[in-house]
């Protein structure tokens, strides 16, 4: 996909990914009581083996508009064609609603993201190499992509 600002100054590129569904979404309390007493949530899709895939998964507590529990970035290269479960470490309580998003994104999305993290990692650090900002914009910097997501909600009982 080409989209051009109409003075014809900056251009986007993307590629529209397929969608991949999310095929469970399950957690586990500990064995532990009162404030202590927390669960893990596991988020379990299948990555296609025909193509090299990119994911990022965002886990949110209460509304999915508020800031994320977890937004990890993920390629398929130790499960490509495989079922891959993401689990996060015992963090939510009792009664929590959980949303799990999984967006399939494509590579130029993918590395604009590693290089956001690499230049923020870089930042005020003398001994660190400098990094550059991966962009998918002409005459600009950031990315134009396309999101394809599926999502899953759990009331923890």
């Amino acid at each position: 996909m080409y989209f051009t600002e109409s003075m014809g100054m900056n251009v986007g590129t993307a590629i529209v990914p397929t969608f991949i569904p999310i095929d469970s979404v399950k957690y586990k309390f500990n064995n532990l009581t009162g404030s202590n007493r927390k669960a893990y949530f596991l988020t379990k899709w299948t990555d296609p083996a025909a193509t090299t895939d990119f994911y990022r998964i965002m886990l949110h507590k209460g509304k999915p508009a508020n800031n994320s529990e977890t937004d990890a970035d993920i390629r398929d290269r130790l499960f490509n064609g495989q079922p891959y479960a993401q689990v996060t470490r015992y963090r939510f309580n009792p009664n929590d609603t959980v949303t799990a998003t999984l967006y399939h994104v494509d590579t130029l999305y993918f590395d604009f993201r590693q290089s956001i993290r690499d230049a923020r990692n870089a930042n005020g650090n003398p001994f660190s190499q400098p990094s550059s900002i991966h962009s998918t914009v002409r005459g600009g910097i950031g990315v134009f992509t396309v999101l394809v997501k599926d999502q899953k909600t759990l009331i923890l009982k």
